[in-house]
């Protein structure tokens, strides 16, 4: 379900979830996949991993300092994708007002 895009993963067991980011080189579109567990879950698993915390309904805040930590990517021109990325998500009003957060939307699998 990844595709080609950067995705968050939160997968099950329930009391245990881990919290991995794929496919951290493409800069085009960002969500979080969640297997196995719901929104609350893991919006708790990403708290706990330091990586981000509940949204609004369907959505989750990514913290981008931690996202972007997990997903460099060797490539010489990575950095300038990633704030490419930021910074349309800043114009589309999905980073918050002190620049720490950016929206991402949940898809959620196996529940």
């Amino acid at each position: 379900m990844g595709g080609n895009a950067m995705y968050v993963t939160v997968a099950g067991p329930l009391e245990h979830p881990t919290v991995t980011v794929e496919e951290g080189d493409d800069c085009t579109r960002l969500h979080v996949l969640v297997e196995e567990l719901d929104e609350v879950l893991a919006a708790t698993a990403l708290t706990q991993a330091g990586l981000g915390r509940q949204g609004e309904c369907g959505h989750v805040l990514l913290d981008i300092a931690a996202l972007r930590s997990l997903s460099r990517s060797g490539a010489p021109d990575w950095e300038a994708r990633f704030d490419a990325m930021i910074e349309y998500a800043t114009k589309s009003g999905w980073v918050s007002t002190d620049e720490q957060w950016v929206t991402a939307h949940i898809a959620v699998t196996g529940s």
